[in-house]
């Protein structure tokens, strides 16, 4: 991070995309320890800059993260067609995380027929609709 501390075009370090939790045969570090670790080191350079913590893959896989304690740590995930918006909130009411430190890093519902946004509670359609 230090050749894009203050870099205009930097919104946040995405750490993992899509990892999973149940890491890699072999690694030395679990994800969550990975993602603690690299926050460490990354606000040892740049303690402004939002860091990205991605969920893994399917319905509930938000509730998998584990928060970090720094305000600007923003807490992403991937919508998939069988991903309810309700395990979000479910999580974010646990862990007490704002509105604004959630992120939709990806949704697939994007082409998807007509009236797909009914899907989502009216509060968290604003949501998207806004970020």
């Amino acid at each position: 991070p230090v050749g894009f501390k203050g870099h205009p075009a930097v919104v946040g370090y995405d750490l993992l995309d899509k990892p999973d939790p149940a890491g890699v045969p072999g690694a030395v570090v679990s994800v969550p320890t990975f993602s603690s670790r690299m926050l460490d080191a990354i606000r040892y350079v740049d303690s402004e800059t939002p860091v990205i913590v991605e969920s893994g893959q399917g319905p509930t896989a938000i509730g998998e993260l584990t928060p970090l304690p720094d305000n600007r740590v923003l807490y992403s995930f991937h919508r998939e067609p069988e991903s309810p918006m309700a395990s979000v909130v479910e999580w974010q009411k646990k862990h007490h995380v704002a509105d604004n430190r959630i992120l939709v890093g990806a949704d697939s519902k994007v082409g998807q027929p007509k009236g797909w946004h009914s899907l989502l509670s009216a509060d968290k359609v604003s949501i998207v609709g806004k970020n």
